[in-house]
């Protein structure tokens, strides 16, 4: 079933609009509106100028539709699709197929003779504004990654531990990057779990520590200067952005100042 709307983005598109006309701008949210119901639009221009009516003091065959068609690509069979437009409908396809799986989960522990109690069937996602303007993201729960595990097969204690380490670190990847679909990252997690041997318990459970092993300041000057590299404010990383977000910048500064400190610790050891 195609889900009934997509999200619109109205920082996203002011901007990316600006150097269109009001005729050429509302032929375009035309377009993507045909796309969604469709799946694709025609590679024709006479078919996509089909689009624009209304009183807009414009005639069809007047309007350019250059700026307008840099929007979408040609696929390989020939039609014309805006990417950003296809990721969002394979996002709200996954989410309601995910809420069609918790509600049929829900349904069977209200089952009699079920004696776990009952669990709401109503999301209960939390949206956030990613670290690119005006993207919303969606942070789940933790009764939501677990259950999102169960399904995955995933074990527990792997994605609750995996939950808690993107709530300490904002739901950013390790490049910095916002994570924007949980699910598939969740299921690369489950892909490293498996490769190291499915392990049923945390490392420390699993070899019997008795507290944190200690971490060399040396081996973690490497792993913060790794990350500094790879920083998309760092002016020679691959990652970098043009305008960074205050996050970002924060993030930045603070393991510039972690380097440093780790540098003086370093440097003040007694040597051996």
């Amino acid at each position: 079933m195609r889900p009934p709307a997509f999200r619109f983005y109205v920082d996203n598109f002011v901007e990316g609009t600006a150097d269109m006309t009001d005729a050429e701008a509302g032929l375009y949210v035309r377009l993507l509106c045909a796309q969604w119901s469709r799946g694709f639009l025609p590679n024709d221009d006479a078919e996509l100028l089909r689009f624009s009516r209304g009183s807009t003091g414009v005639q069809p065959q007047v309007l350019d539709l250059t700026r307008i068609k840099k929007k979408f690509q040609v696929g390989n069979d020939g039609n014309l699709r805006n990417p950003r437009l296809e990721i969002e409908r394979e996002k709200a396809k996954k989410f309601s197929k995910l809420q069609s799986l918790k509600g049929l989960a829900s349904g069977k522990k209200r089952q009699p003779g079920f004696n776990r109690g009952s669990t709401p069937v109503e999301p209960s996602v939390s949206v956030s504004y990613s670290l690119e303007r005006g993207s919303a993201v969606e942070r789940p729960s933790l009764k939501e990654v677990l259950a999102k595990a169960e399904i995955l097969g995933l074990a527990t204690w792997k994605a609750e531990d995996w939950f808690h380490e993107m709530q300490g670190c904002g739901w950013l990847d390790h490049a910095h990057r916002v994570i924007v679909d949980w699910g598939e990252v969740l299921i690369r997690v489950r892909k490293k779990w498996e490769a190291d041997g499915r392990p049923p318990s945390p490392p420390a459970a699993r070899n019997g520590a008795a507290g944190p092993v200690k971490v060399f300041p040396e081996v973690q000057l490497k792993e913060i200067e790794r990350q500094i590299a790879e920083h998309p404010c760092n002016s020679e990383s691959l990652s970098r952005v043009r305008n960074p977000t205050e996050l970002q910048r924060a993030s930045y500064t603070a393991l510039k100042a972690k380097r440093d400190a780790l540098r003086k610790t370093i440097a003040e050891a007694p040597s051996k």
